[in-house]
């Protein structure tokens, strides 16, 4: 995968949620490497928002893509 900043830059995150959907939070969902991985499924919208401001906290797929579904 190329690196879409130049360097210097500033860190990044791509996240590929499947097909968003209301609902609580239900706090269960997969997520990893995204190489490979289909998007097809779904996931809470407040699920993917919580993902995503925990991966802020960690840094977990810092400067990578990640895939996330239920």
């Amino acid at each position: 995968m190329t690196n879409p900043l130049p360097s210097g830059r500033g860190a990044f995150n791509i996240v590929q949620p499947p097909t968003l959907t209301a609902g609580p939070a239900i706090s269960t969902y997969r997520h990893g490497d995204y190489r490979g991985k289909s998007i097809l499924g779904n996931i809470f919208r407040a699920d993917l928002a919580a993902f995503m401001l925990d991966n802020l906290e960690q840094d977990r797929y810092l400067n990578q893509s990640a895939y996330v579904q239920q």
